[in-house]
């Protein structure tokens, strides 16, 4: 299990007597909604990351693609019009 550290954070009055009562509605410490909340942030931020790069390469793709099919109609144009 992975050492935990402590740290002390500022958080608005408001947002910590949300996060309080919401803890104890859920029977849980302030410290793990505060790490569910953290771990739910990064992981949409990798996510979000991910979904970036996927664009990045999918337009790298549709941009060889568009070339792949001209390359490909220019070669088919000038085969038919050598046997024409």
């Amino acid at each position: 299990m992975p050492v935990a550290v402590k740290t002390a954070i500022s958080l608005p009055e408001d947002l910590f007597n949300d996060v309080d009562i919401y803890a104890k509605e859920h029977h849980q410490s302030r410290s793990s909604i505060v790490r569910l909340a953290l771990a739910l942030l990064l992981n949409e931020y990798q996510n979000q990351k991910t979904l970036h790069k996927a664009k990045e390469i999918y337009a790298e793709l549709a941009e060889f693609d568009q070339k792949l099919a001209e390359d490909f109609f220019s070669i088919s144009s000038e085969t038919l019009e050598v046997k024409g």
